[in-house]
């Protein structure tokens, strides 16, 4: 299994027991965790974002140390946080690429829910990617899965819960005591992210799913997404579904790609 995380943490959010069970599993966490602004930095402490990000590294090798992962099984791709969305085409690129690589049997990766723009540009990477890999041939396929993250479909956050989707059978994993005892454990070691992580603290159950095939020029929900009532690098859904479109042009071949509305 191959878990691709937007930010260090995420992937102990979404399946850090899964990978505790997973043998052989690696991570790649695309971002650092630490915005170009500083904002972030600065509030945890720190008087540069490369300090941040160095701390946030160390503290993602702690948490998955726990989980059997070591370095080595880690890789950084040191985009940066919230500016995802502007090069999903590197993006695609290098999931590309490290598939090509390590041929995973699996990628767990998040769900398009509008709770974080990287969050959703991971996800929308890894299914291109991942479309174009299993297309190539040569290979054996890749299942593409997801971790469910958090959501605002219904005014605030939601936890550890997907978007309704007909089209895939949800997988809700109910955690052993001891399972839950090592998950906290490895969220404890997200010393700087305490605050964030609180409503993720007492873990019940992880859920995961065979990736939809989601309409990416489409909203994940209707109404306000959570990231909107943020600065995260993203302006609106709008602007996201914008930038997603013109990486489909860049990347695929029109054919593969049929539009089903408008876009900006």
């Amino acid at each position: 299994m191959l878990a691709v995380a937007a930010h260090p943490d995420d992937e102990t959010v979404g399946s850090g027991a899964l990978l505790c069970r997973t043998k052989n599993a690696r991570v790649i966490h695309v971002t650092g965790g630490s915005p170009l602004d500083g904002k972030d930095s600065r509030a945890a402490g720190f008087t540069n974002r490369r300090a941040y990000a160095e701390a946030r590294r160390h503290e993602a090798e702690e948490a998955l140390r726990i989980a059997g992962i070591g370095r080595s099984a880690i890789i950084h791709f040191n985009f940066i946080d919230q500016g995802v969305s502007f090069l999903l085409c590197d993006l695609i690129a290098a999931l590309l690429k490290t598939f090509k690589q390590l041929e995973p049997d699996l990628v767990m990766t998040h769900a398009y829910e509008g709770g974080h723009p990287d969050h959703d540009s991971v996800a929308f990477a890894c299914r291109i990617a991942s479309d174009i890999y299993n297309q190539a041939g040569g290979s054996v396929p890749l299942s593409l899965y997801e971790f469910a993250g958090y959501h605002g479909r219904i005014g605030y956050l939601m936890p550890n819960e997907f978007l309704p989707n007909r089209d895939t059978i949800h997988i809700r994993n109910f955690l052993s005591s001891g399972d839950c005892s090592k998950k906290r454990q490895m969220l404890s070691e997200f010393r700087t992210q305490q605050k964030t992580l609180e409503p993720f603290f007492s873990p019940t159950w992880e859920v995961y799913r065979q990736a939809p095939r989601y309409d990416f020029s489409m909203p994940p929900h209707p109404g306000k997404l959570f990231y909107e009532n943020f600065d995260w690098g993203i302006t609106n859904g709008a602007q996201w579904r914008s930038l997603a479109y013109r990486a489909l042009r860049e990347i695929l071949p029109t054919r593969i790609y049929a539009a089903s509305s408008d876009h900006p």
